[in-house]
Parts: C-alpha cells; structure tokens; sequence
C-alpha cells in the first residue's frame, strides 16, 4: 500500500511533500521519503503539523503541488493554519490524516480526537473521504481534483485503511 499510495501521489502530480511522525503512517511517510530522494523532490520533515501546513502553504506560492501528511492529533493544534490562513486564502493544500483513536480504539488520550476528526475538518468545511485498501488511487486523484479548484481537502487515514478490512467513519 505504501507504494501504491506513493506512485498514485506522484501521478497525481504532487511534488512537494510534509509530514510529522506518525507510527501509523510510517509506511506511507517511508516510501515519501525514499521516493522524494530518488526523484529529487522535497521532503520537509517537520516538528509539528501546523508547521507542516505552514510550509506547505510556501510551497504553493512558489508553484509546488504539496501534500502534508500528519496525525489527528496535531490536526487540532492546526486549527487556526487552516481557519485563518488556508481557508481564507484558498490554498489548496492536500492532507494524509491518520486517525488515531479511531472508534474509541487505541488509548485514552487518542479517543477524543479519534472520535471528532472528522466533524472538527467537516466544521470548517474540509472536505474528506476515508483510505482504503481498494481507493487508493481513486482517494489520491479525488484529493487532486479538490486542490484544482482551490479547496483544501483531507484523506482520513484509519487502522483499517492500511490493511484491515474496510470501515465507514
């Protein structure tokens, strides 16, 4: 999957690349990385996820395509990046957001955000649509025809969507 995801991203025209560390997205950040360097592509590895949105917001005013990958649990602290700087300005700027705690899975400190991820992107009208193993592609170019018309957009990564069986939000 991690390649899968990677090649479709590169299809998708998607050139500029941020991520924060994440365990479950590992795999796919990984495969970034390895596949930046090979092609010769940016990869800023940032402290946190607003800083991540920050850079990328740079990258697309200097012409880049960017996709940042993150965690839900920064996606909270992103809140203002996205409420007063991406939004009103209509940069569209793709997301990889894994969400931990995930139907109350995975442990306390992760349940809250895992429950309210999607409803907390949904309020400040992100539009998102959920990983599987059989959307990959499909998840990547829908990201890519969102930033075309200048909405920035999530794809919601749950443990399901790396390998498990398939499970609406």
């Amino acid at each position: 999957m991690p390649d899968t995801m990677t090649k479709s991203m590169l299809r998708a025209g998607y050139d500029f690349f941020a991520s924060v560390p994440c365990g479950m997205l590992s795999p796919i950040i990984r495969q970034v990385d390895i596949t930046s360097r090979d092609r010769g592509l940016p990869h800023v590895l940032a402290p946190r996820e607003d800083i991540a949105l920050g850079v990328a917001c740079g990258a697309f005013l200097a012409g880049r395509r960017p996709l940042v990958l993150m965690q839900n649990s920064g996606l909270g602290q992103s809140v203002n990046a996205i409420a007063s700087l991406i939004k009103p300005f209509h940069l569209p700027i793709s997301m990889v957001v894994s969400i931990r705690g995930y139907k109350g899975g995975d442990t306390e400190e992760n349940r809250m955000m895992g429950e309210i991820t999607k409803k907390l992107l949904d309020d400040m009208r992100v539009p998102t649509t959920i990983l599987t193993t059989e959307n990959v592609e499909q998840a990547v170019d829908w990201a890519r025809a969102m930033t075309d018309t200048g909405m920035p957009c999530a794809i919601l990564v749950t443990p399901h969507s790396l390998g498990g069986p398939s499970d609406a939000y």
